[in-house]
């Protein structure tokens, strides 16, 4: 497993964890929804 794939399961679970969806965190974050896609998506 490579970082970026880590990163991006890392996000899910605390997603997963907290009730909240990856709009919200865009939202709270104010991390463009591209920019986050391409965080979260990475293989």
């Amino acid at each position: 497993m490579n970082i970026c794939k880590a990163v991006g399961i890392r996000i899910s679970n605390l997603l997963a964890q907290k009730n909240m969806t990856l709009y919200r965190l865009e939202q709270k974050s104010g991390i463009l929804h591209g920019t986050m896609m391409c965080i979260t998506t990475k293989t």
